[in-house]
């Protein structure tokens, strides 16, 4: 730097070294000398100065798509061994949505959550960390969702048959008898006719008809060589939103010691050209 001075002049002079960023933390000296054609006239002046430390923490701009945020955070520092954390505040519900990368750990602190990166600078003294938000697994979820509850609706049996058991008697320690209460029910918004209803009892009890009121009584009941005593109903029309109630007695032969498992009912009917079967619940007694 050239800085003429006429007689008896005086000047200052600001001189300003700018340090390369990453210079790393030191302890140094600057060196100022003062030279006359090429020969030195004055002694050295020499400033000790310290470069410290720093660590510089930046978010990056978003990344946005379809239902999708990707977010960055840039860690830098002058000093290549340095060791620390990067820590960012969220909610556990959003933890669902999210992913990481590097992969971050989660820390509960204060009652606040965090995701907590364990880090070491690599060559050019930077690192960066991305998160992630990913909404499209929800959308398709709730898509999916819609989509069973549609078909289920559209596709669901318009009969409901639900099985029951009342009434029961013991003898001798054990089941004696036991009323089944067998319920039909249309659950559609058309009236459905000629609804055949069957069930059948282990050939270790028979069946005797009860009348009782409000139920209907069976027209039909079989032996059957497997499957034991079958009854038969047939329900000539249910409207929209009515139920029929169908039951018999059941007596067994000896006293049933233990639990007593029912099969199932079965409720049939054709509506246009498709065949309509509804099963209920199996049921147990006794035990």
């Amino acid at each position: 730097m050239h800085a003429p001075l006429g007689p008896k002049e005086g000047r200052t002079i600001e001189v300003t070294k700018k340090l390369d960023d990453m210079t790393p933390p030191q302890e140094d000296r600057l060196v100022l000398a003062i030279f006359k054609e090429d020969r030195m006239i004055v002694n050295p002046i020499v400033k000790e100065f310290e470069v410290k430390e720093y660590v510089t923490q930046e978010a990056l701009p978003k990344e946005q798509s379809f239902l999708k945020i990707r977010k960055g955070i840039k860690v830098a520092s002058n000093n290549p061994a340095y060791k620390g954390i990067i820590k960012i505040e969220t909610i556990p519900v959003k933890s669902l949505l999210l992913t990481t990368s590097p992969r971050a750990e989660t820390l509960k602190e204060n009652g606040k959550h965090y995701l907590v990166w364990q880090f070491e600078l690599n060559n050019d003294k930077t690192m960066t960390v991305y998160t992630t938000e990913n909404y499209r697994p929800i959308v398709v979820i709730t898509v999916l969702a819609v989509v069973a509850v549609i078909l289920y609706f559209l596709f669901r049996s318009p009969i409901v048959v639900r099985k029951g058991i009342a009434n029961v008697g013991m003898s001798e320690g054990g089941l004696s008898e036991a009323k089944v209460v067998v319920r039909v029910k249309n659950r559609s918004a058309k009236q459905i006719a000629n609804i055949e209803v069957m069930d059948n009892v282990p050939h270790i009890a028979h069946v005797e008809k009860e009348l009782s009121i409000g139920s209907m009584q069976p027209h039909a009941v079989l032996q059957h060589p497997k499957k034991g005593v079958m009854i038969k109903w047939t329900v000539e029309s249910l409207e929209p939103g009515d139920e029929r109630v169908l039951s018999y007695k059941m007596k067994s032969r000896l006293a049933i010691l233990g639990e007593f498992n029912l099969p199932a009912a079965t409720a049939r009917t054709k509506v246009g050209n498709k065949v309509i079967i509804s099963n209920s619940n199996r049921t147990s007694v006794g035990g």
